[in-house]
């Protein structure tokens, strides 16, 4: 028998599959998975970060531009050192398209550029998210450079 699996990588599995299931064009499900992760007792700062993250590309995906921000603006919150979470801030603001979103969108771009080259910046970063996956921006802070 298996041993009864950690919140961890009980969260990895609904981050896992709610991105299988968006690449796959099943939204629904998508949602559901990261949502469950999202619920989950316990679930560890990091894995928010990667499920809200995932979900703000789903959202802006769906066109449902207001969550998209929303979400996008909580895995900033937890997090401002991810490029990725700025850059998709930007994204949805440029698509939705209302008063002051091309200023915002700009100015997420910028964070988002200054942050991909900040050493300092990538170091916090790849102390902040879960340590279970290859993520080729944080592989050479955790000494991965090289391997995969």
């Amino acid at each position: 028998s298996y041993r009864e699996r950690t919140v961890g990588e009980r969260v990895a599995q609904c981050f896992l599959y709610g991105y299988a299931s968006s690449c796959l064009g099943n939204t629904a499900q998508a949602d559901a998975w990261l949502t469950r992760g999202l619920e989950t007792p316990g679930v560890e700062k990091g894995y928010e970060h990667l499920l809200r993250l995932e979900r703000a590309s789903l959202r802006h995906h769906q066109k449902r531009f207001d969550e998209a921000i929303d979400e996008a603006q909580r895995v900033i919150d937890l997090c401002g050192d991810n490029p990725l979470a700025w850059s998709v801030l930007a994204h949805v603001c440029e698509d939705r398209g209302q008063d002051g979103d091309e200023s915002r969108a700009k100015d997420a771009r910028k964070k988002a550029e200054g942050l991909g080259k900040n050493r300092k910046a990538i170091e916090a970063l790849g102390r902040f998210l879960p340590s279970h996956f290859w993520i080729p921006l944080v592989a050479p802070v955790r000494g991965w450079a090289g391997k995969g």
